[in-house]
C-alpha cells in the first residue's frame, strides 16, 4: 500500500521540484552573495563575501544525473536558528567554477595578490545517499 502513495505522489513531486528550481536564483557582486528560494512565498537571503567561511558543494544522485547542485555558504556571525544559506539546483560547471569567482570578487579593488586563504582551497564534493 505505501508503493502505491509513493506511486500517486510521484508526478506531484515532480511538478513541486519543478516549480522550486525555475524560480531559485542567486547573484554575486564585489561584496554580497544573494540567494533567492522558494515558490508560493519567496525569500532572498544575503551574505558578505567577506564572511564566507566555507563553500560547500552537495550532490545527490539524482543532481549527479542531471548535472546539477547545491552549494552550501557558512558564514561568520550566522544566526545558529536560522537555516543555512544555500544555492540550490545550480548547474554543475557553474557551481564548481564558484569558489574561484568569490575569491575574486573578495580581492580589494587594484589587488595582484592570490585570493584569500579561506577561499583559495578546492571544493569537495559531498555525496548524500
Amino acid at each position: 500500500m505505501p508503493a502505491l502513495w509513493a506511486l500517486a505522489l510521484t508526478p506531484l513531486l515532480v511538478w513541486r521540484a519543478r516549480g522550486l528550481a525555475r524560480r531559485a536564483a542567486y547573484a554575486v557582486d564585489g561584496h554580497t552573495v544573494a540567494v533567492r528560494h522558494g515558490w508560493l512565498n519567496r525569500r532572498w537571503r544575503f551574505a558578505e563575501i567577506a564572511k564566507l567561511q566555507a563553500v560547500e558543494l552537495r550532490q545527490t544522485p539524482f543532481d549527479r544525473r542531471h548535472r546539477m547542485a547545491t552549494l552550501w555558504f557558512d558564514t561568520a556571525g550566522a544566526n545558529p536558528l536560522e537555516p543555512s544559506l544555500a544555492a540550490r539546483y545550480l548547474p554543475e560547471a557553474d557551481a564548481r567554477r564558484w569558489p574561484a569567482r568569490s575569491a575574486r570578487a573578495s580581492r580589494p579593488a587594484g589587488s595582484t595578490g592570490s585570493p584569500p586563504r579561506r577561499m583559495a582551497g578546492p571544493i569537495r564534493a559531498r555525496r548524500r545517499g
